[in-house]
């Protein structure tokens, strides 16, 4: 058996239970003497494996038995950052809804968008007629705005996709653009 290896040892249902942890070896026996020395031989065995892979098992074993991190210190920083986001937006949703409100007219801008929530399909087909007016130059700007968007919003949610996807030991890579997205000019 290797040296210095912790072993568990619990009395079950009358039985012995031996652990060897960092081996992932679990030996259950009626007889002390007998379980110790199947729990040797199958180490040895698996021991002998690691060796001929190149890995000690002692120094991967604290990363197997890492306790998950509670949910609220994992996705802390995805929350903040989701909420400076969407401040962000209602803050300028609030300004655009002020600015077409002088600009059209008192009430003018509650009531449009309260005919979109009271009518959306006829809203939607509404939209469809007045982007068949908008002139190419006009649509080119829109895109490149909506590129320009998608770039920035494009790591935040690439970094909740790998924080949702990698377990919590492993530390995630910086953030990366989502794929689709161009860099700002």
């Amino acid at each position: 058996m290797p040296p210095d290896i912790t072993i568990i040892v619990q009395r079950r249902n009358g039985r012995y239970v031996f652990i060897a942890r960092p081996y992932g070896v679990i030996v259950q026996a009626d007889d002390l003497a007998a379980g110790l020395r199947e729990l040797e031989q199958r180490v040895h065995v698996v021991a002998n494996e690691y060796r001929e892979a190149g890995v000690n098992p002692v120094e991967i074993a604290p990363q197997q038995m890492e306790h998950k991190t509670p949910f609220w210190s994992q996705y802390l920083p995805f929350f903040v950052k989701t909420g400076v986001v969407v401040a962000l937006v209602v803050v300028m949703l609030q300004i655009q809804l002020a600015v077409m409100s002088q600009y059209f007219g008192p009430g003018s801008t509650v009531g449009f968008v309260g005919y979109a929530l009271r009518h959306p399909v006829q809203f939607v087909i509404q939209l469809g007629e007045k982007a068949d007016q908008v002139p190419a130059a006009r649509s080119e700007e829109l895109k490149l705005a909506f590129r320009k968007i998608a770039s920035k919003l494009g790591p935040l949610i690439e970094e909740f996709r790998l924080a949702v996807t990698q377990p919590a030991a492993a530390p995630a890579p910086g953030p990366a653009p989502a794929a689709g997205t161009q860099p700002s000019r």
